[in-house]
This record gives structure tokens, C-alpha cells and sequence, in this order.
């Protein structure tokens, strides 16, 4: 064979396998691509599998956690409700005890002995009107929860409210020397609202204030326009305040916060939380300011169409279909 064939025949050969290989090439790249998207989809699925499992262990870790809170929430709850029913209950027992026996009959000088009898009756009253208030804030507190609170409104004047409140509280005050003012302008318009919430709200305000402020301490209530219509009624005390990081806290239905002295204190967690809800209820505002070691202050802003004037039609018109007016 001629070196010219020769060198075409190995060409040939060359080129033909060369062709040979590249279609065997073909053919396995066309018949593992199935096998590589089978792996992807299984490399795929498999990291939804591991972050849907990771969602999951995150929300059980989440309840994990809710349901621990809410487990110290409630045993916090119940030591402090047990303290504020366990000491007045005491103290009804205890004289109530002194009367059934007539312990003072043989006391010689002093007092007389009715005089005493009718200091531990009164003594029985008062912690039974405390317990009472308790229960009557927790039924409250759940009907506003649960959207069954009515109000029963009425036109009146605030400065009266005011006034009955500190009355009720300036006794507990004084027993502590802490001074308890009142500062008012000369006149007030009316107030359209439930005047026995309105109330309710300033003791509740007043108490927590009473509770929280030492010896010599003072506690001041200032009713105001809020230069917009509005009426603000502002209680401010000089007590130990609250941290800010309680004050979500504080205002949280049945939370406590602090240690232990600090939240026999408080009282059982519905204080603050009733009055927001029961000022809101109203249209109203609620505000608080408190610095732990600063005292606390706490604004309720009544809208202007409960105010004075402002009451106007729409006002009157509810009022009569209430039966208020």
C-alpha cells in the first residue's frame, strides 16, 4: 500500500474512533443525567426534611419555654394571692376570735372595752371590703378580657370621684407618713363615663402607689386638660418605681416581677393591667413613666368627647339609650 493510502486508512481509523468515543461519551452523559437529577431531588428533599425538622424542634423548644414561663407565671400568681387573702383572713379570724371570747371585758383602764369591740369590728370590716376588692378585680379583669364588660356611664363631676378615692385612701397613707395631695384647677367640666370604674381606676392607681412609697414619701393626683379637649387625671408617687425591662410585665395580666418582697408588694398582677383595660374601654389613654428607685407616674387621658361640652349629641344620644341620662 502507498504511504498517501496508508496515512488516509490510519486518518480514517482515527477519525472513527474518535467518533466512536464521543458518541459513548454522549450516551453515558444522556444516561446518568437521569441518575444525577434523581440525586439532586434526593439531596433536595433531604434539606427540606432537615430544615423542616429544624422548624419543628424550634417550636417545641418555643412551647417548651411558653409553657415554663407560664408554669413560674402562675406559681408566682398563686404565692402572692395566697399572701394578699392569707393576711386580711388572718386578721378577721383574729378578731373576730377577740369578740366571740370578750377578751377586753376584764381590761381595766385605757379604752373601754365597746370601744375596743367596735375597733376589731371595724378592723373585720376593712379586711373583708379587701378581700372583697380583690375578688371584684379579678372578675372584672376577665369580664374586660373576655369582652364582656358594660359601661354604665353617666354625666358627673370628676373632682368628687377624685375626692372619694383619696378619701378612701388617705387613711392607709397617713399610717404609713406618706403624704397624700391633691391638686386640682378651680373648676372642672363634667366627665361622661362609669364613674364606679373611673373610681375603681384611681384607687387601684392610689394603692399600688401607697404600697410602693416609703416612710415621708409623697403621692400627688393632678387633674388636667390634655390641650387637646381631653381630660388627663395623673397620679405620681415617689416610690421605688419599676425596672424597665418589668414594665411589659407590669402591665400583663396575673405577672409579678421583681423578687420576692417586690412582688408581695405589687400586689397579685392585675393592678395596672385593669386600669389600662378599663381606661381603653373608655377610648381613653393609658401612660405610664416609672424609674426603679424614681417613683412611677401614671396618666389616664380621657378622649374630648367625653369631656365637658364635647359631650354633645352623640354623647347625650348614647347616654339616653343607656338609660344614663
Amino acid at each position: 500500500m502507498e504511504p498517501l493510502n496508508l496515512i488516509s486508512v490510519i486518518a480514517v481509523f482515527v477519525l472513527a474512533f474518535a467518533v466512536m468515543v464521543g458518541g459513548i461519551v454522549s450516551l453515558v452523559r444522556v444516561f446518568s443525567r437521569p441518575r444525577e437529577k434523581r440525586e439532586e431531588k434526593i439531596r433536595a428533599g433531604e434539606e427540606r426534611e432537615v430544615e423542616r425538622l429544624a422548624r419543628d424542634l424550634a417550636l417545641v423548644e418555643t412551647a417548651r419555654t411558653e409553657a415554663e414561663l407560664a408554669n413560674r407565671a402562675k406559681s408566682d400568681f398563686l404565692a402572692v394571692i395566697s399572701h394578699e387573702l392569707r393576711t386580711p383572713l388572718n386578721a378577721i379570724l383574729g378578731f373576730a376570735a377577740i369578740i366571740e371570747d370578750r377578751i377586753y371585758d376584764s381590761t381595766e383602764g385605757g379604752p373601754t372595752a365597746a370601744e375596743r369591740y367596735t375597733d376589731s369590728a371595724r378592723n373585720i370590716r376593712e379586711g373583708g371590703e379587701h378581700m372583697l376588692s380583690i375578688v371584684n378585680n379579678i372578675l372584672d379583669l376577665s369580664k374586660v378580657e373576655a369582652g364582656g364588660m358594660e359601661l354604665n356611664e353617666e354625666t358627673f363631676d370628676p373632682v368628687a370621684v377624685v375626692h372619694a378615692a383619696v378619701n378612701l385612701m388617705r387613711g392607709r397613707a397617713e399610717t404609713l407618713a406618706i403624704t397624700l395631695k391633691v391638686s386640682l384647677p378651680d373648676r372642672l367640666p363634667p366627665l361622661f363615663a362609669d364613674g364606679r370604674l373611673v373610681k375603681q381606676m384611681l384607687i387601684n392607681l392610689l394603692s399600688n402607689a401607697v404600697e410602693s412609697t416609703p416612710r415621708d414619701g409623697w403621692i400627688v393626683i393632678t387633674v388636667e386638660g390634655d390641650g387637646k379637649g381631653g381630660l388627663t387625671i395623673v397620679v405620681a408617687d415617689t416610690g421605688r418605681g419599676i425596672a424597665e425591662d418589668d414594665l411589659v410585665l407590669a402591665l400583663t395580666p396575673f405577672r409579678t416581677f421583681g423578687d420576692q418582697q417586690a412582688r408581695m408588694s405589687h400586689g397579685i398582677g392585675f393592678g395596672l393591667p385593669l386600669v389600662k383595660s378599663l381606661i381603653e374601654l373608655h377610648g381613653g389613654a393609658f401612660q405610664i413613666n416609672s424609674k426603679l428607685g424614681a417613683g412611677t407616674t401614671v396618666a389616664l387621658t380621657f378622649p374630648p368627647e367625653r369631656v365637658g361640652d364635647r359631650i354633645g349629641a352623640g354623647g347625650a344620644a348614647a347616654a339616653n339609650a343607656n338609660g344614663a341620662i
